[in-house]
C-alpha cells in the first residue's frame, strides 16, 4: 500500500511538471499589489512605481556670493535642495589663500540627505552659510561632500568642487543702486 501511494505521488508530480513553477516571491508580490501590471508592461497613463531600494539622485542647485565692503568681505554659499530633512555643515574654517595676486576662499561643507525611510516635507529648501574675511576676497571655491543620514558605511565620499565664482558685489555696485 505504501509503495503504491509513493508511486501515485511521483506520477502526479511528474504530470504537474509541464508548466514551470512560480516562485513564492512572485506570487506574494502579485497578491500584495492587485491590479498592477507586471513590470515592463505598463500602459500609457498608468503610474510607474520606483523600486524603494534604488536611490534617486537629487538635483541640487549651488550658489556663491562675495560682498566686498570697505576692504572686508562677506562670502556666502547656498544649496537649494528638493525636500526638507537636509542639513549643511561647514567642515572647517574657510581657507583664505592668495593665488596669482587674487585672494581666494575655499569652503568645504557636508550636505547630508535625509534617511530614505524618513518622512520629510516635499518642497524646495535653501540651506545657507557665510564667512566674514578681514580682507577683500576675489574668488570663492565651494566644495561639497554628500552623505545620507543613517549611513553606517566606513567609506565616506570625498569633496567635489561644485561652484567657483567671481559672483561678487563691489562697493561701486552698491553705490549704483
Amino acid at each position: 500500500m505504501t509503495r503504491s501511494l509513493l508511486i501515485a505521488c511521483i506520477g502526479l508530480s511528474i504530470l504537474g511538471c509541464d508548466k514551470p513553477a512560480q516562485p513564492a516571491a512572485d506570487a506574494a508580490a502579485k497578491a500584495s499589489k492587485p491590479g498592477l501590471p507586471p513590470a515592463g508592461r505598463q500602459t500609457a497613463g498608468e503610474p510607474t512605481f520606483a523600486d524603494a531600494e534604488t536611490p534617486v539622485e537629487a538635483k541640487i542647485e549651488y550658489d556663491t556670493k562675495i560682498e566686498n565692503v570697505n576692504g572686508k568681505s562677506i562670502v556666502s554659499w547656498t544649496a537649494k535642495v528638493p525636500t526638507g530633512g537636509w542639513t549643511m555643515t561647514t567642515d572647517s574654517a574657510p581657507l583664505v589663500e592668495e593665488r596669482n595676486t587674487l585672494w581666494w576662499v575655499r569652503v568645504y561643507v557636508t550636505l547630508q540627505a535625509p534617511d530614505p525611510k524618513e518622512m520629510v516635507a516635499q518642497g524646495f529648501q535653501t540651506l545657507t552659510g557665510k564667512f566674514e574675511a578681514d580682507r577683500k576676497i576675489n574668488r570663492v571655491e565651494f566644495s561639497v561632500r554628500r552623505t545620507v543620514k543613517g549611513d553606517t558605511s566606513d567609506l565616506k565620499p570625498g569633496y567635489v568642487v561644485v561652484k567657483t565664482g567671481p559672483d561678487w558685489v563691489t562697493d561701486q555696485d552698491k553705490a549704483a543702486k
